[in-house]
């Protein structure tokens, strides 16, 4: 039987993160009863509160996203940005994206295969794997 939900998994997975958050009982109900009281979501400003804080904090245009939750990086130039990308990559696995606010304005593909003779190769990871040529978004 073929899942329903199948698009939405898919989406989820390659498109979200979860950001886990323990807080006390007592304080989190307070927090989703004064949002309630307020006719919004705690979710909601959770999210509202990342995103203007980020804005109003960050000091650097480009985000550099290896992911794998660590060693990110900000840059003031996107030349900048790719030089640190290509700096920290390890073998993670993981695609790296570089971003302008939300939208990602450059992708390092990874690629989990031995590379053929063709293939544009930024870094290697011996028959493991490679990270292949900067795709511009």
């Amino acid at each position: 039987m073929k899942d329903k939900y199948a698009r939405q998994k898919k989406y989820i997975k390659e498109n979200l993160v979860q950001f886990p958050l323990k807080l006390k009982p007592g304080i989190i109900n307070q927090f989703r009863q004064v949002c309630n009281d307020a006719d919004t979501n705690a979710t909601a400003e959770i999210k509202k509160f990342i995103k203007k804080y980020t804005e109003e904090n960050k000091t650097k245009k480009y985000f550099v996203d290896f992911g794998a939750g660590a060693g990110n990086e900000w840059a003031d130039t996107i030349e900048e940005a790719m030089t640190l990308a290509v700096e920290g990559l390890s073998y993670t696995q993981e695609t790296v994206n570089i971003y302008d606010g939300e939208n990602i304005v450059a992708t390092l593909p990874w690629y989990g295969i031995k590379p053929d003779n063709d293939d544009v190769i930024t870094a290697r990871f011996g028959d493991f794997g490679f990270y292949g040529e900067w795709i511009f978004i």
